[in-house]
């Protein structure tokens, strides 16, 4: 993947309203509007679903359930979070599927983040290191790590 990325160090934040509350989204260089949120989803089943979504926007669930094809979705328990990312709430990143393949095997995109080349960030094994990259190139890394990728309808 021959895309622009940079690494940036910024203060510990464990939510996009403290990231937003210690500008964070300036130190990356972002627009708030392009920040990302990870989100760690188990249906019924147990099938575990990593969320990306655009941070400032609640996601909507009942739509990740009709694409992913599933009745019921909750969050995942930290005890889920710990044993199959070994991360916690707040913590979890698209980036944590890279030392724990096939703990998570799908992976759902919103479409309005993966719309553009604005730049988003990622966060990398911690709390104060991301990697801000074109989020169009999501999709693309998101195929690198699981099985099933799927991409929410732009609204």
């Amino acid at each position: 993947m021959g895309t622009n990325r940079r690494v940036v160090q910024h203060p510990p934040l464990d939510t996009i309203d403290q990231g937003m509350e210690l500008g964070t989204a300036d130190l990356l260089g972002l627009s708030v509007e392009n920040l990302s949120k990870f989100l760690l989803l188990e249906d019924a089943g147990g099938l575990l679903i990593l969320l990306v979504s655009k941070g400032i926007v609640r996601p909507d669930l009942h739509q990740v359930r009709e694409v992913v094809g599933c009745r019921r979705l909750h969050m995942a328990s930290a005890a889920t979070l710990h044993q199959c990312l070994n991360t916690v709430p707040g913590r979890v990143s698209l980036l944590d599927l890279l030392d724990h393949q096939g703990q998570v095997d799908t992976v759902v995109l919103d479409g309005n983040l993966i719309a553009t080349d604005q730049q988003t960030a990622l966060p990398l094994g911690s709390d104060d290191v991301s990697v801000c990259l074109p989020a169009s190139c999501l999709p693309e890394l998101a195929r690198k790590l699981v099985s099933r990728v799927f991409i929410l309808p732009e609204s």
